[in-house]
């Protein structure tokens, strides 16, 4: 009966220290996981020359130049439209006159 307890015994304390083993290499993979991304947030930050990080920052620089196309030209229809404004204002202020 002694060496059959023994046996339980040690069959639960192996199933609990692999228990624990993988506990804890969740916990390692979680911290790598976390210092990777701080790696990554920090090589963004510094724009370290990481090959995703180059054709991110080209397709920023596209989307700006476009952007400001755009930009340009809402602001000369803007002026346009303004100036058309002022111009019939100005006909019928001078026709009341």
């Amino acid at each position: 009966i002694k060496r059959l307890l023994v046996e339980v015994q040690h069959v639960k304390n192996m199933k609990e220290k692999e228990r624990k083993r993988k506990v804890e290499e969740k916990k390692d993979n979680r911290r790598w996981i976390e210092t990777q991304r701080e790696r990554e947030k920090l090589e963004k930050i510094k724009g370290i020359n990481t090959k995703k990080y180059r054709k991110t920052k080209k397709d920023i620089e596209r989307k700006r130049k476009k952007h400001t196309k755009e930009e340009i030209e809402k602001t000369e229809l803007e002026r346009r439209w303004n100036k058309e404004k002022k111009s019939e204002i100005k006909k019928q202020s001078d026709r009341n006159k």
